[in-house]
């Protein structure tokens, strides 16, 4: 039973992964007005065709035209910075994404908090914080990499609460996959979030 945890947890990545990818794009060219679906709520506003929000200054971008995206900035509430390293070399700073309601949840007692990056589609972190089932999930369109304290992470938080997550991640060796192949390859963490609302 505990395998299906992180496979499930796989598995919302990849539909995550597909739901961004397919909004950024379509959005662009559609010319009319309202956000993304997948990445704002209602509440927040349309930002296509010339909607604008007090959320989203005007002149910045986002206003007027077909559109761009969801049309809200997700990356003010901070970023998680990760390396792998062995059969998988990667490092970078992904920006997390929070919406109030809708994207990244605190709640019995840990957060599922997501992170993006603006440049590439494809490379997600995700991340359970509860306490009971600590996990992080990194997926790059190449590589899924799952790491949980079954497999040798640790956890340390210095703040896991409704205002946020901060702390560090580290596995020394975890459970990775190359995607095209299935491969099984082997992969050490460390990640440093720190994330707010």
């Amino acid at each position: 039973m505990r395998l299906l945890r992180p496979l499930s947890s796989i598995l919302l990545i990849l539909a995550l992964v597909a739901a961004c990818g397919s909004t950024s794009s379509g959005d662009a060219n559609d010319g009319g007005g309202g956000s993304s679906g997948a990445t704002a709520s209602s509440d927040v506003g349309g930002y296509g065709g010339g909607g604008s929000s007090e959320e989203t200054p005007p002149g910045d971008g986002n206003g007027g035209g077909g559109g761009s995206g969801s049309g809200v900035d997700l990356g003010n509430n901070g970023t998680i910075t990760y390396q792998l390293g062995g059969d998988l070399e990667r490092s970078g700073e992904l920006k997390f994404v929070y919406l109030e309601g809708a994207m990244s949840q605190f709640a019995e007692g840990g957060w599922v908090a997501y992170f993006y990056s603006d440049s590439d589609p494809n490379l997600i972190i995700q991340i359970n914080s509860n306490p009971a089932s600590n996990i992080l999930n990194y997926g790059d369109g190449e590589s899924l990499v799952v790491g949980t304290e079954e497999a040798g992470c640790t956890f340390d938080y210095s703040t896991n609460d409704e205002s946020g997550l901060v702390g560090t991640i580290d596995c020394p060796t975890t459970v990775a996959s190359n995607v095209n192949t299935g491969d099984l390859i082997t992969v050490s963490l460390h990640a440093t979030v720190d994330a707010h609302t």
